[in-house]
C-alpha cells in the first residue's frame, strides 16, 4: 500500500474559496459551488487542483452509500432485496385490479419503502417516502380514471 502525504486545503478553481469537501479517499466538491477536484499530492498551497467530471463524483457519492450509510440505513443488501421481492410477489398475485402501469411503479415503490421499515435503522425518510408514493399511486389511479 502507497501512503501519500495529506492534502493541503485548496481553494476551489472556480470560486476562489477553501470550501472543499472530501468526498471520498481522492476526490472533493466544492461546499459552495459544487465544482468537483482530485487530491494533489503536490506540495505548497500552489499546487492546483485537478477538475474530476460529475460522473467521477457520482460514483464517489454512491460508492460511499453504498457501502457504509445505506447497509446502516437499509440493513444488508441481500435482506433487504428479499424482503423487497417478497412484497412484490405478494402483491402480483394478490392484486384483482388493474389501476394501469404507473399506479403498479407506485405501489411497487411504496412497497419498497415497506420493506425497508422492517430493515435497518428505524427511519423516519421511510414512512415520509411511503406517504409519498402512496398518494402518488392514488393520483395516477385517478388519472387513468381505473378508481372505483
Amino acid at each position: 500500500m502507497i501512503t501519500t502525504p495529506k492534502p493541503l486545503p485548496r481553494t476551489c478553481p472556480v470560486c476562489a474559496r477553501y470550501t472543499h469537501v472530501w468526498v471520498s479517499d481522492y476526490a472533493a466538491s466544492c461546499g459552495l459551488c459544487e465544482t468537483g477536484i482530485e487530491k494533489s499530492y503536490q506540495s505548497g498551497p500552489d499546487a492546483p487542483p485537478v477538475t474530476i467530471s460529475p460522473r467521477q463524483q457520482v460514483l464517489d457519492m454512491a460508492k460511499k452509500a453504498v457501502l457504509t450509510d445505506r447497509n446502516n440505513t437499509h440493513g444488508d443488501p441481500e435482506d433487504s432485496g428479499a424482503a423487497i421481492a417478497a412484497l412484490w410477489k405478494a402483491w402480483e398475485e394478490n392484486k384483482s385490479a388493474d389501476r394501469g402501469e404507473v399506479h403498479e411503479i407506485w405501489v411497487k415503490m411504496l412497497l419498497l419503502k415497506v420493506a425497508r421499515m422492517g430493515q435497518g435503522e428505524l427511519n423516519i425518510d421511510d414512512y415520509a417516502d411511503a406517504a409519498g408514493y402512496a398518494s402518488c399511486a392514488y393520483e395516477a389511479a385517478v388519472k387513468e380514471k381505473k378508481v372505483v
